[in-house]
């Protein structure tokens, strides 16, 4: 199924908050899902025209075909902040998550550019955020990004294999993971139950791209099979996934944006 005919699927099957019956699920859409905007959104959105521009050839690890980085040659920064970056407004709406449910403690997979990282370290709960990234180029553009930003965020390099355990003891509790690095079957779903053994109760998993791969659609299916996920809700950009065993185990697809 490619990507086009995947999202006329979920157009299909999405609803709107007026379809949603759970108050969890429906005050989440009205008032997190379907709010506006994020601090420093200006900024940050400025540092995005400005990679958006930059022909500034890199050479990047190679990615293979797990990942939106995986392009032919030597790829632009203009290239990457264009295709691979997350979508701005995913990336508001997980500042918007990690406020409303004053979140602390962030663990992202794949820095990129930095961009959504800025956003979630601009919340206002200033949290602890741990970033991984596997490429060195990338991991320093990021640096300079937040560096520019005024923000604060502890960027790590390496593969996610390696950086994965020493992060998720150093958090303890985990409130929010946003897995958007390797988009393939077996790493999505040995990082999402990695990052489930430490969520917190309330915390949410953010899986990206969940549409973007058959690979990616057969892991957001088998996610939402596994015995801790109680409620999901696919967004089309994203999947979510809360544990909260008092919610009611149901499964949304929500339009957005």
């Amino acid at each position: 199924m490619g990507i086009i005919t995947s999202y006329i699927t979920y157009r299909g099957k999405a609803k709107t908050r007026h379809g949603v019956h759970p108050p969890f699920v429906y005050r989440f859409i009205d008032e997190v899902l379907y709010a506006k905007g994020a601090r420093l959104s200006d900024e940050i959105e400025s540092l995005r025209k400005k990679a958006e521009a930059n022909a500034t050839k890199l050479q990047l690890e190679d990615y293979g075909a797990g990942s939106r980085l995986a392009m032919p040659g030597s790829p632009t920064i203009s290239q990457i902040a264009k295709r691979s970056a997350s979508p701005i407004a995913l990336s508001q709406l997980l500042q918007r998550i990690v406020d409303y449910y004053h979140y602390q403690n962030i663990l992202e997979f794949g820095t990129n550019l930095g961009l959504t990282t800025a956003y979630l370290a601009a919340a206002d709960t200033q949290p602890k955020l741990i970033s991984m990234e596997a490429d060195h180029t990338l991991h320093s553009i990021a640096e300079d990004h937040l560096r520019t930003l005024g923000l604060s965020a502890d960027l790590r390099l390496g593969v996610f294999d390696h950086l994965l355990n020493p992060a998720l003891e150093e958090l303890t509790s985990l409130d929010m993971a946003y897995i958007d690095g390797n988009h393939q079957f077996e790493p999505t779903i040995k990082y999402t139950q990695a990052c489930l053994k430490r969520l917190q109760t309330h915390g949410v998993i953010v899986v990206g791209d969940i549409h973007w791969s058959p690979q990616m659609e057969a892991a957001w299916q088998a996610i939402k099979t596994m015995p801790e996920v109680r409620t999901t809700i696919d967004i089309f950009h994203a999947g979510l996934i809360w544990i909260n065993p008092d919610l009611t185990p149901e499964h949304f697809t929500i339009k957005f944006p």
